[in-house]
């Protein structure tokens, strides 16, 4: 099997079953699985995933979050790379068959591949990261690095989002995937720095072929800023040594105390908030 296809599902049962089919009718030329993951959905997912002969549907239980899903998914494969996808993608143009035969031309220290991701529009959507640096905020200012676009037909970059991670198997298996402790968000930039540590490489090819649904903006509700807070603070946690770790959370949270009001939030939101950053 050369490719296996990890989709997670939380509710999104259009997206996802659109998902699935593009995948289908665009790829050609390679052997390949779908894998859904259901983090114990309440659309009516299960009815409708359930009964599609041409994938594998896993039921998680409960909702796992974003990373321990597509470790579950993992469990349920048995191709030689690993595609994470998220469920609000549109694959097009033969992009999976093309990304494939791209890994096999890499040399073995190449863990992870990533394609150039589209919003709807076509616009360039963020593809690719750099390690967060917790000083960074605290500069006045600080320039604004691209993260939808690369200057040559392949880059090395210190994460590939996780919306379109390729991964080789065998890396996986040997450091693990997503790194459990994480519910959603980070847990793709924690992926990188680790496999980047034990000397592997993720790269990013000019390659075009997945639509991301996901708007250019979004508003964030208190909940998922909590989230995404909580998983920034783990990721320094698990990537700084324990002296600079501290001296980062404390500057984070005096920081973030004083400018709480700038998300105009109720004031016993803005209290839990500070809970959260004083842990």
């Amino acid at each position: 099997m050369d490719l296996s296809v990890i989709i997670v599902n939380y509710n999104t049962k259009e997206l996802t079953k659109a998902c699935i089919e593009s995948v289908i009718h665009n790829t050609k030329g390679i052997t390949y699985e779908i894998v859904v993951v259901d983090n114990d959905s309440t659309d009516g997912s299960v009815d409708i995933l359930s009964a599609m002969p041409e994938i594998t549907f896993v039921q998680s239980g409960s909702n796992l979050g974003f990373g321990r899903a597509n470790n579950l998914g993992l469990k349920y494969s048995s191709g030689r790379y690993l595609l994470m996808l998220n469920s609000d993608t549109i694959v097009e143009n033969d992009i999976l068959a093309r990304m494939v035969n791209h890994f096999d031309a890499q040399p073995a220290d190449v863990a992870c591949l990533g394609s150039m991701l589209l919003h709807a529009d076509r616009q360039p959507s963020f593809s690719y990261g750099y390690y967060k640096l917790w000083k960074e905020e605290f500069c006045l200012k600080t320039k604004a690095k691209d993260t939808t676009s690369i200057d040559s037909f392949q880059k090395d970059v210190e994460y590939i989002s996780g919306a379109d991670l390729f991964v080789r198997r065998n890396v996986a298996e040997q450091l693990g995937l997503f790194d459990p402790d994480f519910f959603m968000y980070y847990e793709d930039m924690e992926l990188g720095h680790r496999y980047g540590k034990h000397g592997y490489r993720s790269v990013l090819l000019n390659e075009y072929g997945i639509i991301h649904l996901e708007g250019a903006s979004s508003k964030s509700s208190f909940r998922k800023i909590c989230v995404i807070t909580k998983s920034y603070l783990l990721y320094l946690r698990k990537t700084l040594s324990f002296g600079e770790y501290c001296l980062a959370r404390f500057c984070i949270a005096l920081r973030r105390s004083l400018t709480v009001w700038h998300y105009r939030w109720p004031v016993k939101d803005s209290i839990r908030y500070i809970k959260l950053l004083l842990g």
